[in-house]
Formats: C-alpha cells, structure tokens, sequence
C-alpha cells in the first residue's frame, strides 16, 4: 500500500478474555474497517500527489506566481525566508519571467485524509527557460483538505539541494518509516504536538494535527548554532505510547541575526518585524487631531488594516464638503461629499515603514521603500535626543540621503527623512511618542511634519482600539462604505 496502513489491534489484556468464537466474529470486522481505512487513504495519497503535480503543470504553463496562488488557502504560510501570509505575499509579487519545475519524489497522508506532506526536487531558473544559472532547491510542504475536498497548501518550505539531472524520471513514492497512530483525543495530542515542539529552543508560530491525531505538522523559528535565527518545518507522527516523534524537518535560510549584531537595514527590518509581529493588532482605529501652525486644527477618523489600508475620513462627516481619503496597497482615492473620483497610483512611505513592516518580509518592506530612495542594505548606528538609534538608508555624517531612524531598543521608527527633490524641499516626519495596545503592540501617537526645518502639521491620536468588533469588510473598497459603522458611533458620543 503506498498510503498510512492502520492496523487494528486490541489491547492486550482485553484480547485475553475473547473466547475464541468472539474473535472469529470480531476478525472480519476489524480487518474490514482496517481495509476501508487503507483504502481511504490510499484514495487520498493519490489525490494529493495529483494535486502536488497539477500544482507544478500550473506553474510551467502559466508562471509560479498564478500556481501558488492557485493553491494558497487564506491561512497558508511561506517562509521567504520568514513566515509571511502566503497569498498577501504573492498578490503583491509581478510576473516575471522565471521558469520553475518540480516534482514529488515523496509523499504521505493521515489515515484521515485530511492532512498530507509532499516533498522533492526542484530548479528555478530566474531568467527564464535558457537561464544558465539555475538555482536548485527541494521544497517541502503540508497541505490541509480543504471543506470543498481540494488541498491546499499549509506551510511551505525549501532548502538547498543538489541538482537533479532529469527532474522528468522522478517517481513518487509513500514516505517510508514508522506510521502514526490515530489518537483518541484530538485536542490533547494537538497539545502533546505543541509541546514536543517547543522543545529545545524551538519558538512554534503554527501547529495542526489530523481529524485522526495520527501526523502533525508544525512551524516556527529557532536559533542554529550560530544564533543566527532560521525558519523551520516540521512533519511528526504519533507514536503508540502517545508520544510525538519528528518524521521530518527541513529548515531555510536564516531569517535573522543575533541582537546586538545587526549589520545592515534589512537586518534591522528584519529585527523590527520579528519584534511586533506576535503581538501585532490586524485593525485599529483612532480619531486624529491635526492641527497647523496657523492655530486651525481638524478632527479625522482613520481605520487601518495591516498590511497596505488605510481609511480617512474629515470632520465634518456627512456633508457635502465632507472629505475621506482611501490608501489601498498601491493606490489612493479621494471623495467629496460622497462622491469618489477614480483612483491614482500612489503608495503611502509612512504607512509602509510605521505599519507594513511589522508584519511583511523585510526585503518586500525594502521593495516598497526603494521608489523613495531608502537604500535598505545601509546601516550605521548613532544617538538622537538620548536614544541608541540605528539609520537605516544613510552612511554616518550622510544627511541628504532618505533615511529611517529606528530606536535600537524598542525597534520602533523615531524619524523619517526625505531629501529634497525638484520642486519641493526636504520633508521630515518625527515620532514623539507610542503607546501599548493590544497584546504589547507599539503605535505612535504624537507626530510632527516638517518641511524645509519648519513644522507644517502635527498629529495626536486619541481612543486608539487594536482589532475592534464590527468593522465593515468593505470598509477599504471606495464608494461602499459612506460612513464608518465605529465613526458613527463616535460622532454619537460626542466626537466633532
């Protein structure tokens, strides 16, 4: 059988009081309900390694870009190299012209059918089919069925790999070794999992088992022996004694550096994300005050969504001078009155370095950054206003480059500089201060705008709510949503 074979088995001291006509009784239905088992997952095996190859056919057909997405549930997960929302992340990606092929030379799947693990060889060429620098890996993943009966990707994985001659010869064949035992409570071996994991410095971010308890997958972050932080997967089956035993692991590039050896922007990035992300909010809302140097001051009500939303609406609301303003990923919107006027291409710096990169891959939070001039690979250290700061964008003593300030301690973005272009002379943004929310998440809350060395407006928020209930799924889609459902209620209360 190429699938998990169960054998049923009755406990031994039970078996020594069936009478030997029982047991002539209970073999057919045991051995019965062990070949629907087999069979079942046998059916499963198969499907997966079809969907496994479709996957791939995809990709050489199309691009990696529309397979992966075609294969991603919402809650899928890739590590490039640290744990991103799979699909957030290759929704953002363009095609390109990158030649991918892979196939399985290994599969398994739970006796339940549910969950399953692929693995093998695979050559990207990144400049297309006649690239002759191809890059060889072996990807591995777990995929979850899904309630429409498709798989989908889970988690995914790859490491380095030796190059395979003719990818076209690769066979698929079951997993070999010991297979899982169903366990009779989900939840506690879904605990016992969780457990056997974070074993050994292991910093598990995911865990899921089968609807049989029989394998488990997880993923997470762990030092190596260097202390360099690196992503990791891992595929466990259950043991007989209840206990969990690793099937596999496959682990990628480093993700981090140790603290206190940050050496570049991206490194610094990449310390700031893997500082919030556990604890960051997906919504939040707040009323700003705005106010400018000629005393007027406005109230504005602003919803974001991490990463890339961003909603504004201007008091006074509901009226035909009222103003709102949509920042959605690549693209702003503007309204008057109520009336949208199509949108324009425009992405917000602020919003990228305060918000997106605590959450996104600190090469796709240098990617967004690029087109204002931030140089992500340089870095040096100084202090301002009495704090350790890193700068990232900028060498020492450079004061025209684009440059963000980072507080080396609290990893969080003090000031935000752009130098001047034509047409309009240098801007910066200071943070003055931030406030906990949430599960220990920092967000600002005091921010000064300059121009030219003069400040031009000044920002307070106030009745700052991480994650609040009710918040419309159309909120950031312009023209749906008039008003708010949270502004309303705030303009109840009182809010100008």
């Amino acid at each position: 059988m190429r699938s998990l074979i169960v054998r049923s088995t009755m406990p031994n001291r039970s078996r020594r009081f069936v009478s030997a006509a029982a047991s002539a009784l209970l073999l057919p239905l045991i051995t019965c309900a062990a070949h629907a088992q087999s069979s079942a997952a046998d059916t499963a095996w198969q499907s997966l390694v079809t969907a496994e190859r479709a996957f791939a056919a995809k990709a050489l057909s199309e691009n990696a870009r529309s397979a992966f997405l075609a294969n991603f549930s919402d809650a899928s997960v890739l590590f490039v190299p640290r744990a991103v929302n799979a699909k957030r992340f290759y929704t953002a990606l363009p095609v390109d012209q990158s030649e991918w092929r892979w196939v399985p030379d290994s599969a398994e799947v739970a006796v339940s059918g549910d969950l399953g693990t692929t693995t093998g060889p695979a050559t990207i060429r990144p400049k297309g089919p006649s690239d002759p620098n191809p890059y060889h890996t072996r990807f591995f993943s777990i995929w979850q069925r899904q309630p429409d009966g498709r798989w989908a990707l889970w988690s995914d994985i790859g490491d380095d790999a030796a190059a395979v001659a003719d990818l076209a010869s690769v066979r698929t064949v079951p997993t070999g070794g010991v297979r899982g035992v169903p366990a009779p409570d989900a939840a506690a071996a879904l605990a016992g999992l969780r457990a056997a994991d974070s074993a050994n410095g292991h910093r598990t971010l995911d865990a899921i088992t089968s609807a049989a308890a029989d394998v488990g997958a997880t993923h997470g972050e762990v030092h190596d022996a260097t202390g360099r932080v690196r992503a990791y997967v891992r595929w466990w089956r259950r043991l007989g004694n209840g206990q969990w035993r690793v099937a596999r692991e496959s682990r990628g590039g480093a993700v981090s550096r140790p603290a206190g050896d940050l050496r570049s922007g991206i490194d610094v990035l990449a310390a700031m994300r893997d500082a919030h992300a556990p604890r960051m909010w997906k919504t939040l809302t707040f009323v700003q005050r705005t106010g400018y140097p000629d005393g007027r001051s406005e109230t504005w009500y602003e919803t974001l969504a991490a990463p890339g939303m961003l909603r504004i609406d201007m008091a006074p609301i509901g009226t035909d001078s009222s103003r709102s303003l949509i920042f959605r990923r690549d693209s702003i919107y503007q309204s008057r009155g109520g009336v949208w006027r199509p949108g324009a291409r425009y992405v917000h710096p602020l919003m990228v370095l305060l918000t997106d990169a605590l959450v996104l891959p600190p090469y796709e939070t240098a990617r967004r950054m690029r087109p204002f001039g931030l140089d992500a690979e340089t870095m040096h250290r100084t202090r301002w206003e009495g704090r350790e700061v890193y700068v990232i964008g900028a060498a020492a003593g450079d004061t025209s480059a684009a440059q963000a300030w980072i507080d080396a301690d609290r990893l969080v973005v003090l000031r935000w500089i752009e130098p001047a272009r034509a047409g309009r002379p240098a801007q910066e943004t200071r943070i003055h201060a931030h406030v906990a929310l949430g599960r220990g998440a920092l967000v600002e809350r005091d921010l000064s705008f300059y121009s030219a060395g003069r400040v031009v407006q000044t920002e307070q928020y106030d009745q700052l709510r991480a994650d609040p209930p009710g918040l419309e799924p159309d909120l950031f889609v312009p023209g749906k949503v008039a008003v708010p459902a949270w502004v309303r209620a705030a303009l109840t209360k009182g809010s100008p």
